[in-house]
């Protein structure tokens, strides 16, 4: 298991107790379980840049090191097509 899939799955564990305290059906909230996993990474990206990682440190935190010097370089080989 990768770092960013232990963050996620702590999240999203964080998350589904939290809801089942609070009497929240998650079922009724999101559409699909691919919805549910999105807002998961969104939570832990905005979270992770609010306490003060750059923009770099968290994308990487979330879809796993590297992904984001990956994405840059994708979409300047993209551009310059």
């Amino acid at each position: 298991m990768t770092k960013s899939t232990a963050i996620l799955n702590a999240v999203q564990s964080h998350v589904i107790g939290y809801a089942n305290a609070k009497g929240i059906s998650l079922a009724d909230e999101f559409a699909s379980v691919q919805e549910f996993k999105q807002f998961i990474m969104a939570l832990t990206f905005k979270t992770a840049t609010d306490i003060g990682l750059t923009v770099k440190e968290a994308f990487d935190l979330v879809a796993g090191d590297n992904a984001y010097d990956n994405l840059v370089s994708s979409v300047w080989e993209s551009a310059q097509k």
